[in-house]
């Protein structure tokens, strides 16, 4: 399964893999908020462990709704307009209703006691703002948690702040705000780790001690890993990236490598938050750690937008000084830094977390327009071998476990569509692309999703076209499906004659056939008839004629030399 969009029964979260340390005081404000107010967001820095907490404060409270939890991870999602969609699909509720997905949302959750989790907002605080309100309105017994940097700034919000951890005084055992953390109040001093370390350590001594076994915070080395998470600001991913290099290092060596980094990157980045700064100058202090290899390769699987296998790596990373078979070692090398990690489901398949994905990003771009549409491209390539192997296998006895395969790449067949449309003179990949996962759409029940993209491919092709023509009879047949034949009639009667009169022969037949169904599905018998004969005559004219007269489509528009 990938991120983001892993099928959950209600009341499922995700189980914990590591240690959980401290934050009482903020599970407690949140035990409180949960059984009193609508709307509850987590809201600080990136990788203070916003998610980390709400998780944690859902699962204690879960026996309080009895319709259980629903968790959508929102990190993956960058298209706002998909936002009820990707709701609606972690609900499990069907995408071919004919009304808005957020009416249909509104509708489910009318009469359900349920805890609602939006995990990642800030990117679409817009979106998910505008799909609480009808729910806090409409479905009274629904209790909605965000996490997100910013609040949705809605009536009835409450947020819950989540500081950097507590770290320490050198040399005392009381608890206090990190160094830079905007909040130094006493309930944040207040929560110390056993033995009086404060939480911050706890959490560098937890995740050393698993990156170096042996590992353990003494009195001889105290003072040193106390000034070390000061550094860090107390930022739980911070310690965790800083704590796995004592696979390689050791403390004094950290922390002397920690200290002139800082001192070098932080400069640079006055308008920032200090937190923020410490989180960039972590990540790239880790980044400057790798080998050359390992930086190009980081850099290139910033394309990826959910979890990948090795095979894609290699396809979309693979060229000029990192080959092929250089690919595995390498990434076994960032994951032995923690950059890379294995996904909880599947140990075969691999993701970054966003802060690190977002940086490889701004490297790939330091290194040319040249090298990142190279790698762009062949995230389209790849991805859309995979949609077109699937559409022409889609009626297989194997469909089932090739359905899974695709299905675990949705975030990816969403991102190379963006970047095909995001490239100039990439609209026909896009449209072709589009047109491979037509059988994908029906089969997932994702036709809301599949039309969203046509209509997006469409308006760059304005005039007629192949393309065009292809793309109209593609969202005819899923307006069909989705119980909208008026809007398929109209799409099917553009594309058939458009399909004659650029010579797509193919697709002019298959027209014929949809609308066929489109009339049958509108009532309009007699002209489905008429139609429906004229589809068999130019389907066995092209030897494409199947069993009862409904033929499948080849999911894609034939290649600009096939023309």
């Amino acid at each position: 399964m990938t991120r983001g969009l892993i099928r959950r029964d209600p009341g499922e979260l995700p189980a914990e893999v590591t240690g959980f340390v401290g934050r009482q005081r903020e599970l407690a404000v949140l035990d409180g908020l949960l059984g009193t107010a609508r709307l509850v967001t987590v809201t600080g820095p990136g990788g203070v462990g916003k998610t980390r907490v709400a998780l944690r404060a859902a699962a204690r409270a879960r026996g309080q709704f009895a319709d259980g939890v629903c968790l959508a991870e929102l990190g993956g999602l960058h298209d706002p307009e998909l936002l009820p969609h990707t709701v609606a699909t972690c609900l499990g509720l069907p995408g071919q209703d004919t009304g808005s997905q957020a009416d249909a949302i509104v509708d489910y959750l009318r009469d359900r006691e349920l805890l609602l989790i939006l995990d990642s907002c800030e990117h679409l605080i817009g979106a998910c703002a505008a799909l609480a309100g009808p729910v806090l309105r409409y479905a009274a017994e629904v209790t909605m948690l965000a996490t997100s940097r910013q609040p949705m700034n809605l009536p009835g919000e409450h947020c819950c702040p989540i500081p950097p951890l507590p770290v320490p005084e050198p040399g005392t055992g009381r608890g206090s705000a990190s160094r830079g953390s905007a909040s130094r109040s006493s309930a944040s001093r207040g929560s110390t780790g056993r033995d009086g370390r404060g939480d911050a350590v706890e959490l560098f001594a937890q995740r050393a001690a698993a990156a170096a076994p042996g590992f353990a915070v003494t009195p001889a080395n105290r003072r040193d890993v106390i000034r070390l998470c000061r550094r860090l600001d107390g930022i739980p991913l911070a310690i965790e990236l800083a704590a796995v290099q004592l696979r390689t290092l050791t403390l004094p060596q950290l922390s002397s490598r920690l200290e002139h980094r800082f001192g070098l990157l932080t400069s640079g980045h006055r308008g920032a938050l200090p937190h923020q700064q410490t989180l960039r100058a972590t990540t790239r202090w880790s980044y400057d750690l790798c080998s050359p290899e390992e930086q190009l390769l980081w850099a290139r699987l910033s394309v990826f937008a959910g979890s990948f296998a090795i095979a894609a790596a290699e396809a979309v990373c693979a060229g000029g000084p990192l080959a092929r078979e250089d690919i595995l070692p390498t990434l076994i090398g960032l994951v032995d830094k923690s950059v890379v990690l294995r996904t909880e489901e599947d140990a075969e398949r691999y993701w970054l977390l966003d802060t690190i994905r977002e940086f490889g990003a701004e490297r790939l771009a330091e290194r040319g327009d040249a090298e990142a549409d190279r790698i762009r491209d062949r995230h389209i390539g790849y991805f859309r071998a995979m949609a077109g192997d699937f559409g022409r296998h889609a009626k297989d006895d194997d469909q089932l476990p090739r359905y899974h395969l695709l299905r675990r790449e949705h975030p990816d067949l969403r991102a190379a569509l963006g970047y095909a449309l995001a490239r100039p003179g990439g609209a026909g990949e896009a449209a072709r692309l589009a047109a491979d996962l037509r059988a994908y759409w029906e089969i997932s029940g994702l036709l809301r999703e599949g039309k969203h993209w046509l209509t997006k491919i469409l308006l760059r092709f304005p005039g007629s076209s192949p393309e065009r023509a292809w793309l109209l009879m593609t969202r005819g047949v899923l307006s069909t499906l989705q119980g909208e034949p008026g809007e398929a009639v109209a799409d099917l009667e553009l594309s058939t004659p458009m399909a004659q009169e650029h010579g797509e022969v193919l697709a002019c037949a298959l027209g014929h056939a949809y609308l066929c169904l489109a009339f049958v599905f509108s009532g309009r018998h007699a002209e489905a008839a008429a139609t429906g004969a004229v589809a068999a005559e130019r389907l066995q004219a092209i030897d494409h004629f199947r069993r009862a007269g409904v033929p499948r489509h080849p999911h894609g528009l034939p290649a600009p030399a096939q023309r």
